[in-house]
């Protein structure tokens, strides 16, 4: 007879040689990992903000519109391969069910950021749930480790927006770093002029 093998038992039972409890495998492995992620996750998003909107205050109009498509570009592809991949649909009886499918496919597409804190917020509440309630820990646990569509976007927005983002900022920043130093240098040309001082 097979023995059912917790969740907890796929997760190592030690850190730096110091055994660690069930109660304590859950705040390290799902409580206190979840919460930095979604901790990551709302810095890069307030970030990206950030970015934009000094992009716009600053008259960089083009800048902060490349700088939001970056940002949206991972919910795209993932808005794209959801809709393009029938095996991924929900299954739906009637035409009007598809249609409410894909209505919440865009706006899930066009408010990202929600569905992602909402897949943050289930795994802790899941969490938490499993660290309370030792009768019902194993299903708990099943459904923080139950896999969610939301993981695709996860996955595609390092590759799709942050590496991509980082070199757009840098360049963003040398171009301007050689702009100002060119400025720099006709203002001090132009006041020696002024001064008498230039030959």
């Amino acid at each position: 007879m097979e023995i059912k093998k917790s969740v907890l038992d796929t997760k190592p039972q030690e850190i730096l040689g110091y055994t660690l409890t069930a109660k304590q495998q859950i705040w390290v492995y799902f409580i206190v990992a979840t919460g930095l992620k979604s901790a990551v996750y709302v810095f890069d998003l307030a970030s990206g903000i950030a970015v934009v909107n000094e992009h716009y205050k600053a008259g960089d109009n083009a800048w902060a519109t490349l700088t939001l498509l970056l940002m949206y570009f991972p919910s795209l592809v993932f808005f794209i391969v959801i809709i393009s991949r029938p095996d991924l649909w929900d299954k739906q009886h009637e035409i009007s069910g598809t249609a409410k499918w894909f209505s919440f496919r865009a706006a899930q597409f066009l408010a990202y950021p929600i569905w992602v804190m909402y897949r943050y917020a289930k795994q802790l509440f899941w969490s938490v749930e499993a660290l309370t309630n030792e009768k019902g820990r194993e299903e708990a646990l099943l459904a923080v480790t139950q896999p969610s569509q939301t993981e695709l976007y996860l996955f595609l927005q390092p590759f799709l927006q942050s590496i991509p983002q980082a070199f757009l900022q840098l360049y963003i920043m040398l171009a301007h770093y050689q702009l100002d130093k060119q400025i720099s240098k006709y203002n001090s040309t132009c006041m020696l002029v002024k001064t008498g001082i230039y030959i």
